[in-house]
């Protein structure tokens, strides 16, 4: 006998090796054999009736005979033909309560199909850890709940739980799988039922009819990047793909042609950021673009894109340029959720309704980082739900309002990643641990995990699907799952409940024998530890069973357990208990009924009545002898009472005679000391114990009770006095450390100002010290003394203007020793000269003057003085004259002008003045050491200081703009120039030096590029003299004059068009360079840029009946002629 199997009827079968089948009949006691040819070549490995009557007989090797009794016909299966049986060798056939027929082989699980005729199969696969741990199966088994269990060959038993098939999930790693990548970002269904799917690497177009697939990445197309983010399809049948990274994708799924719009940061209308993350149509030509840098509105018939941000100065812009995701319901606001708060955009009106956190509104949104919106079929119009970092949120649109639902309402996670809805009305939720499906009439939530059948419990933004098949597909970091929520059912089955073990501290006690004789468990109250563990025997997701448990005499209310298992207690007094548990099913369905165990802990022999009533009997016994005693006790403390009042009084009486005397000390030490002393209570109040010369300082009588702000008011400005209100605030909190605020201190010699009688008014400078007064380890007060420092800080501020004007000497005697004297003394007249000329010119203005003339004459006199202070590096002078020349270039373009308008530059001409005075000053006491300080020496030394002096001037200006150059006067004599002349010249070439470096000569780089020598060269020569007229060549190698930048600033600067400069000569361009206020540079510095420089020198030629001509060849040389009267006087 090879197998034994009882049917419906009663009757046992026995199959055999090669042998065939008997049946023994219960009812008539009588064997009957079952004989076939086919019977006899197999030996028999299983029997069963199907549901339908037939017998199903399993062999060894030889597979599947199917016997139908009515007609005692046999069909043969094999694993050989268009069954799909698995194997031929069947070891075990099981029919469940469903009336499925399941068949265990050595080649996997066989599940039958009774309308196709076929069967399924079911085998091991490595990738898969919740399948079958091998292909070699024993037998199989169904418990209450449904679930099979299914004994392997050598490697255990699997079960199988149809209540936790529901979940599908796809991966990477799985054999035959559709996906390049487990991280799954989107999604779109196609209308002949393809899906696309979005990943990490790439576009999958899957089939799930033919479950065939094709991948879209960089290796294999012209796709710009793999990361898919989300997916649209135009009315066109174009598919828009969003990458981060590689812009917006247009797709055709029948042509497999790519075309990608990128960002161009030239172009204005280009997508603003390549890094998408949603697309949501706009009308049939457009397109909502959602980037990391602005939503854009995308017209692909124009190809262009306008972009919408955020603006700071305007509230009812974007609320944050980063956009997760975009919806719209019908015809009503555009849905933006961003990374700071959700925006409700109106294309009529093109505005922005946003919406934040906030923290003192319980109905504002839960997160400002909005990630998912939805609109609920069965909800009215206005309610939409909202997926957020902090939770889900109900928005009604009417009232603006929101209602969140969190993990305190049991959601499992609160990050709310997407939404979808099912076909009853359910919302679906992917957060960070899992699936959570809410109940939206019963506000109930289901949750779902790993646990469950999840592959992965951490889910992508806005990757989910709701099919038109009903199924819900959503995207994470480790694939894809799927199912059908209606086939989602509820295990309703109650679980049992048992005591799997009760122990005392380590030493398990066997409880089921225990209660088997006895009613109770018995523990004494040296058992001060002891630890049940039970368990719900309801096994379909045993993970999720929850416990609560009660020990009654003990615990008041049920312990919420959740999903652990045990319950511990320690040092329960002596006396009856009785323990009580109940337990869940994975669907929360509780078996209210539960297990009890009665337990009795036996007490200690101390808290027996017996013991407990002596103990009370000698307590009473001892509190009469103690009251006996305390009685005598308080008799004689009576007496000794009245000695001490005694005492006393007397002491009182001695401390009231030392209390006046220190009192009086106390007045008089107030009335005498010339500090301002007063005290400051918790309430910044002034105490009335204050010193008299307090009134003295503050010129105020009336102090005593009154808070210190209102005496300092008037005295201080509002910000010094909110500054003394936070300081003294400080000063009470213990937890300030005293000396590291004492710096805070406001008050410390604060300028204060006081009203006299008269109506003038008083500057005093105070100084205020506070310190803290502690009593038993409280700040109770502050000891607050003023001192008036006017003298000192007056003092303190001559002294400083004192030293700083020494200083000042020193550092000019420093900066002019190097300077001949008479060449100092040239500098201070010629200033004063300049500055007289403006004193002369403004003096005779008047309200009908012309002041922007007068402006440039100023100016042209400040540059003058500035360039012989860089001449003579007299840097001080320089900056100084260079600040007052910015600011009298800015009236140049102020209209109207005025005269009133002058007023700060003539303040800072007055300053410039008393400067070259004091100047004057030094160099007269200088001058005195000097030995060579009269008549032709003293000409002849300026006429040799003058090139020495220009050729240090030059190297200083060209070191400090990176250029190198030598200055070259061999052929320039100066013995026989006038010296008026020749300090007319020096003006001229301190401008011309400054024209050829800020112009004209290269940097040494550019220089060796166009085959110069890298130092510059500038030559000043005598050409003749004739007729009492000097000729000068100033010649520089550099650039020479550039006529295209010249005709550029022309027609941004002067009134001469472009049309008209074209047809100028070169002659005539170089003309501009003299014209008043022009210049080639495109901002001022300390040498060149206000188109001063050469207006003056031509000007300045011409007062002395001279004048100037340019000859220049770009990229080689510039000349200035120089034409000069040796006799004209100005």
């Amino acid at each position: 006998i090879t197998f034994l199997y009882e049917d419906n009827k009663k009757r046992i079968w026995a199959g055999s090796a090669n042998r065939g089948i008997s049946i023994y009949n219960p009812t008539t006691g009588t064997f009957s054999a079952l004989k076939d040819p086919a019977l006899q070549k197999i030996t028999v490995s299983a029997i069963r009736m199907t549901p339908g009557g037939e017998i199903w007989i399993g062999s060894r090797q030889n597979g599947l005979l199917r016997y139908r009794e009515s007609s005692h016909t046999f069909e043969s299966v094999t694993a050989d033909g268009q069954s799909g049986l698995s194997s031929n060798n069947i070891k075990y056939i099981f029919t469940d309560s469903k009336k499925r027929i399941w068949i265990a082989s050595e080649e996997g699980l066989n599940l039958f199909n009774e309308k196709q005729q076929i069967f399924y199969n079911y085998n091991y696969d490595q990738a898969d850890p919740n399948g079958l741990s091998n292909d070699d199966i024993n037998f199989i088994f169904e418990d209450r709940s449904g679930a099979l269990w299914i004994a392997m060959n050598n490697t255990g038993i699997c079960r199988y739980s149809p209540n936790l098939t529901y979940f599908k999930n796809y991966d990477a790693q799985s054999n035959g799988s559709f996906l390049p990548s487990n991280i799954v970002w989107s999604f779109y269904e196609d209308d002949d039922g393809e899906l696309l799917i979005g990943t990490e690497n790439g576009l999958t177009i899957y089939n799930p009819r033919t479950r065939s697939s094709r991948i879209v990445n960089t290796e294999n197309s012209p796709l710009s990047h793999n990361t898919i983010r989300h997916i649209h399809k135009d009315k066109a049948g174009f598919f828009w793909l969003a990458s981060d990274g590689g812009g917006l994708i247009r797709f055709d799924k029948k042509t497999g042609r790519i075309k990608t719009y990128l960002n161009d940061p030239t172009d204005s209308t280009s997508l603003s950021n390549n890094r998408l993350r949603y697309i949501f149509p706009r009308d049939a030509g457009s397109l909502w673009v959602a980037t990391l840098e602005g939503l854009n509105i995308f017209n692909f018939k124009a190809n262009t894109f306008k972009l919408l941000q955020k603006s700071t100065s305007s509230k009812n812009s974007l609320s944050d340029d980063r956009i997760l995701s975009i919806y719209q319901y019908r015809d009503g606001p555009l849905f933006i959720g961003t990374y700071n708060g959700l925006s409700l955009y109106n294309e009529k009106t093109n505005t922005f309704r946003n919406f934040h956190k906030d923290k003192d509104n319980p109905s504002s949104i839960s997160s400002n980082i909005v990630i998912s919106v939805l609109h609920r079929r069965e909800d009215p119009e206005d309610v939409f739900w909202v997926g957020t970092s902090e939770g889900l949120n109900r928005f009604n649109l009417s009232t603006g309002e929101f209602k969140s639902f969190t993990t305190r309402d049991g959601l499992p996670n609160n990050i709310i990643y997407s939404i979808e809805e099912d076909r009853q009305g359910h919302l679906w939720m992917a957060t960070n641990k899992g699936l959570s499906q809410m109940d939206v009439e019963a506000q109930h939530f289901r949750n779902f995990n790993l646990k469950d059948g999840l592959r992965n419990d951490e889910f992508s933004a806005n990757a989910s699907i709701a099919l038109k098949n009903g199924q819900l597909w959503f995207g994470g970091v480790e694939g894809i799952t799927a199912f059908t929520p209606e086939e989602i059912g509820i295990n309703e089955n109650v679980p049992p409940i048992a005591i799997t073990s009760f122990s005392i501290y380590d030493k398990e006690l066997p409880v089921d024998s225990i209660l088997a004789v006895k009613p109770r468990i018995d523990l004494s109250y040296t058992d001060k530890f002891f630890k049940i563990q039970f368990a719900a025997l309801e096994f379909t997701n045993p993970l999720k069973n929850r416990y609560k448990y009660k020990l009654e005499g003990f615990d008041s209310k049920w312990i919420d357990a959740g999903y652990n298992h045990s319950a511990s207690y320690t040092n329960l007094d002596g006396g009856e208990y009785v323990f009580r548990v109940i337990a869940s099913n994975n669907d929360g369905v509780w078996n209210e009924k539960g297990l009890e165990i009665p337990i009795y802990i036996k007490p200690p022999f101390w808290e027996t009545v017996w013991f407990i009533g002596a103990l009370i009997s000698l307590v009473l016994l001892g509190i009469a002898f103690f009251v006996h005693l305390r009685l005598n006790a308080i008799k004689r403390q009576r007496e000794e009472l009245k000695e001490k009042v005694r005492e006393r009084t007397a002491e009182l009486l001695k401390r009231n005679v030392e209390l006046k005397r220190s009192q009086a000390e106390q007045k008089r030490i107030l009335h005498n000391v010339e500090e301002g002393f007063f005290l400051l209570d918790s309430g910044m109040k002034i105490q009335s114990a204050y010193s008299k010369s307090l009134e003295t300082i503050l010129e105020d009588e009336a102090i005593a009770e009154r808070p210190i702000f209102d005496v300092l008011a008037g005295h201080i400005g509002e910000k010094e006095m909110d500054m003394t209100r936070d300081y003294l605030n400080m000063l009470f909190e213990d937890t300030l450390d005293e000396e590291l605020i004492a710096s805070l201190n406001p008050l410390n010699r604060i300028k204060t100002i006081f009203k006299n009688v008269d109506d003038t008014l008083t500057t005093k400078y105070l100084d205020f010290r506070f310190k803290r007064i502690t009593e038993f380890d409280k700040i109770s007060g502050i000891i607050a003394t003023v001192s008036d420092v006017t003298e000192e800080h007056l003092l303190g501020i001559k002294l400083a203007e004192t030293e700083a004007k020494s200083k000042k000497q020193m550092e000019w005697m420093l900066g002019i020793l190097h300077i001949e004297p008479h060449m100092l003394i040239e500098f201070n007249e010629s200033a004063h000269r300049e500055l007289d000329y403006i004193n002369t010119i403004m003096a005779g203005s008047d309200s009908t003057a012309d002041y922007p003339r007068l402006s440039e004459q100023i100016a042209r006199s400040l540059h003058l003085i500035k360039g012989n202070a860089n001449l003579l590096n007299l840097e001080y002078f320089a900056n100084m004259v260079h600040r007052i020349e910015e600011k009298s270039n800015k009236l140049c373009c102020r209209s109207p002008l005025s005269g009133s308008d002058f007023i700060p530059v003539f303040m800072d001409l007055d300053r410039l003045k008393k400067e070259l005075n004091e100047l004057g000053k030094l160099i007269e006491r200088m001058a005195r050491f000097s030995s060579d300080t009269s008549g032709n020496g003293k000409k002849q030394g300026k006429k040799n200081d003058l090139i020495h002096t220009l050729r240090n001037y030059a190297d200083k200006i060209a070191s400090e703009m990176g250029l190198r150059v030598h200055l070259k006067a061999q052929a320039f004599q100066t013995h026989n120039i006038p010296l008026k002349q020749l300090m007319v010249l020096k003006d001229i070439f301190i401008q011309l030096v400054r024209n050829s470096l800020s112009h004209g000569i290269e940097p040494p780089e550019e220089r060796r590029e166009r085959g110069k020598q890298e130092t510059g060269t500038i030559e000043i020569s005598v050409e003749k003299e004739a007729d009492s007229m000097l000729f000068i060549r100033y010649t520089d190698d550099g650039r020479g004059l550039q006529y295209d930048k010249i005709k550029q600033k022309a027609c941004t600067r002067t009134a001469h068009d472009n049309t008209e400069l074209e047809k100028w000569s070169k002659p005539e361009l170089a003309e501009l360079i003299f014209e008043p206020g022009f210049t080639s540079k495109e901002k001022a510095d300390m040498y060149s840029g206000r188109g001063m420089g050469m207006d003056l020198v031509r000007d300045r030629l011409k007062k002395y009946g001279g004048g100037i001509e340019v000859e220049s060849k770009e990229g080689e040389y510039c000349t200035f002629i120089i034409k000069l009267s040796l006799t004209h006087r100005n």
